[in-house]
């Protein structure tokens, strides 16, 4: 099964995916999500990493 991270640009919220995340669900694919309100990043490296750690291995 695929892994989807869907992050939004700026002056967007999680809320913008609501149509994506419908169509996820409807194929059985949306297991859960994570809004990031516990992360406080300002690093670039720091956005890199936490995304690395949310999708795991997804990419293998």
């Amino acid at each position: 099964m695929a892994t989807y991270v869907l992050v939004h640009g700026g002056g967007r919220g999680g809320w913008c995916y609501q149509p994506v995340a419908r169509g996820l669900r409807g194929a059985g694919r949306l297991w859960s999500f994570g809004t990031g309100h516990d992360l406080m990043i300002t690093e670039p490296v720091a956005v890199t990493s936490a995304l690395v750690e949310v999708a795991g291995d997804a990419g293998r």
